[in-house]
C-alpha cells in the first residue's frame, strides 16, 4: 500500500518537475516566486529578494496603503507577494523615473505597472522563474531569474516612452530608462541587466519558455493617445514654451552682451579700434561654439543660452590680457625702441611674448582641467550642456586669443599708451631683442607714429 502511494505521488509531481526550476517548483495562480529581502552580495550592495514559492497573503492595512501609494488604486484588494521592506525599496527606486516620465502619464503607468507587478503580484510564479541563488547567513538570495513579458505589452510600453522628453535639457527619457534602446527587447535587457546603478540581480526576459504552466500576464499597455484621458501624453508642456522664442531671445541677449563688451573695452583700453578687434574675436568664439553645439548634438534652449552668455564673458578674459599688454607697453620698451617698437607689429609681438604664456598656462590649462572633470559626471545635463559647451569654449577661446587676436591687433589695433608704472624688465627686454632680431637693420616694422 505504501509503495502504491509513493508511485501515485511521483506521477502527480512529474509534470511539475518537467521543465520547472527546483527553485520555483510550483507555478500556479496565487503562488509567489520571491518575497522579502535576504541580504546583499556586498557591504554596499542593494538588497536581494528571498526565494519563496509560498502562497500570496493579504497585507495589513499599513502595507496595503503603502502599496496603493506607490502602485495605484488597483492594488486596493487581494493578496500580494511582497512585504513592507520591498515596497519601501520599490518606492525609492521609482523616485527618479517618476520625475523623468511625469510628462507622459502612459509611459509612467507602464513603467510602474511592470515593476509593481514584478514585486507584488499574487501570481508571480506564473511569469517568474528563479534560476540562480546564493546562500548567505542561512538565507537564500535570488541572483538571477526569468520574467515573461508579452510582446504586446513590451511593444506598447516601448512605444509609449520612446519619444518622451523631460526637463529644460529636453533629454530623451529612453536614454535613461532604456539605454537609448531601439526596440522593446533592448529596453527590457537594459532594465534587467545586473549593474551597480540598476538591477542588483540579473533579470532575463526570454521570448519562449518550456514550462507549460508559465506565461506572460495579460496586461494591456497604456498608449499616448489612450481612450482614458488620465493617461494621454500632453503634446505641449511647460518646458516647450521656451522654444517658441528661443532663437530671437538668443540673438537679443548675445547681441546685448557683445555691445556691452565693446563699450566697456573702449573705455578701459582707450581705443575703439582695439575694442573692436576684441569684440570681433569674442563674436568668432561664440559662432564657433554654436557650430560645435550642432556637432555635439546640444540643442539651443534656456540652459545652453545661459552657457553661451557665460562663454561671452569668459571669452573676454582670454583676450583682455593680451589687448591690455598691446595697448599699454612699458615705458622702457616705448622709449628705447622709438618708432620701431611703437608700431602695431612690435606691440603685438611683445604682448604675445609677455602675456601669452600666462594666458595659456594660467587660463587655458586650468580651465581645461576643471572642465574635464565634468566628463565623468553621471548627470546628462552636466555632460551635454556644460562639459561639451565649455570644452568648446576653452579650445576656441584659446586659439582665437593666442593666434587670431595678435595678428588682428598688428593690423587694426589702436594707438598705444606708455604705462608709467611699468619699467619693463628682463622679460620685456628679451622680447624686444628677439623682435629686433627678426627685423632687418634700418627698416621699421611700421610707418605708424605710435
Amino acid at each position: 500500500m505504501t509503495q502504491l502511494r509513493n508511485m501515485l505521488g511521483a506521477l502527480l509531481l512529474a509534470p511539475l518537475a518537467m521543465g520547472a526550476s527546483p527553485l520555483t517548483p510550483r507555478h500556479e495562480a496565487g503562488r509567489c516566486a520571491i518575497r522579502g529581502h535576504c541580504g546583499s552580495k556586498s557591504w554596499f550592495g542593494k538588497q536581494l529578494p528571498c526565494v519563496d514559492n509560498g502562497l500570496a497573503e493579504d497585507p495589513d492595512e499599513e502595507l496595503r496603503n503603502q502599496i496603493m501609494e506607490v502602485c495605484g488604486e488597483k492594488w486596493a484588494s487581494g493578496p500580494v507577494c511582497c512585504d513592507a521592506e520591498q515596497v519601501t525599496a520599490l518606492s525609492s527606486n521609482l523616485g527618479t523615473p517618476k520625475q523623468i516620465l511625469s510628462s507622459c502619464p502612459a509611459c509612467k503607468e507602464n513603467f510602474f505597472n511592470l515593476f509593481c507587478t514584478f514585486t507584488c503580484s499574487p501570481d508571480q510564479s506564473l511569469f517568474l522563474n528563479v534560476t540562480k541563488t546564493q546562500d548567505k547567513n542561512g538565507k537564500t538570495m535570488v541572483t538571477e531569474l526569468d520574467q515573461l513579458i508579452s510582446e504586446t505589452y513590451g511593444t506598447g510600453f516601448y512605444d509609449s516612452c520612446k519619444e518622451v522628453k523631460f526637463g529644460p535639457s529636453n533629454s530623451k527619457a529612453m536614454d535613461f530608462i532604456g539605454g537609448s534602446a531601439k526596440n522593446y527587447s533592448q529596453m527590457l535587457k537594459f532594465l534587467g541587466d545586473e549593474k551597480a546603478i540598476g538591477s542588483p540581480f540579473q533579470i532575463n526576459f526570454p521570448t519562449e519558455y518550456d514550462e507549460p504552466h508559465m506565461g506572460p500576464l495579460d496586461m494591456t499597455p497604456k498608449k499616448c493617445n489612450d481612450e482614458d484621458p488620465n493617461f494621454r501624453c500632453a503634446l505641449f508642456y511647460i518646458f516647450f514654451d521656451q522654444y517658441a522664442t528661443i532663437v530671437s531671445l538668443a540673438g537679443k541677449l548675445l547681441g546685448s552682451a557683445v555691445a556691452i563688451i565693446f563699450v566697456i573695452a573702449t573705455i578701459l583700453l582707450g581705443s575703439p579700434l582695439t575694442a573692436l578687434v576684441v569684440t570681433i574675436a569674442v563674436c568668432m568664439m561664440v559662432v564657433d561654439i554654436i557650430g560645435a553645439m550642432a556637432v555635439f548634438d546640444v540643442s539651443l534652449n534656456a540652459v545652453s543660452l545661459v552657457n553661451l552668455i557665460i562663454c561671452v564673458g569668459i571669452g573676454v578674459e582670454f583676450c583682455a590680457h593680451i589687448a591690455r599688454a598691446f595697448m599699454f607697453p612699458s615705458r622702457t620698451v616705448m622709449e628705447r625702441a622709438k618708432n620701431r617698437f611703437r608700431g602695431r607689429d612690435a606691440r603685438a609681438w611683445t604682448a604675445l611674448v609677455n602675456v601669452g604664456a600666462s594666458v595659456f598656462s594660467g587660463i587655458t590649462v586650468t580651465k581645461l582641467l576643471g572642465v574635464c572633470v565634468l566628463a565623468f559626471t553621471r548627470s546628462k545635463i552636466f555632460e551635454i550642456y556644460y562639459f561639451r559647451v565649455w570644452l568648446a569654449l576653452v579650445v576656441f577661446a584659446a586659439t582665437h586669443a593666442l593666434i587670431f587676436l595678435p595678428v588682428a591687433l598688428s593690423l587694426l589695433g589702436g594707438a598705444g599708451y606708455v604705462d608709467p608704472e611699468s619699467e619693463g624688465g628682463l622679460e620685456q627686454d628679451l622680447a624686444s631683442r628677439r623682435y629686433r632680431a627678426l627685423v632687418p637693420d634700418g627698416k621699421s616694422d611700421s610707418e605708424d607714429d605710435y
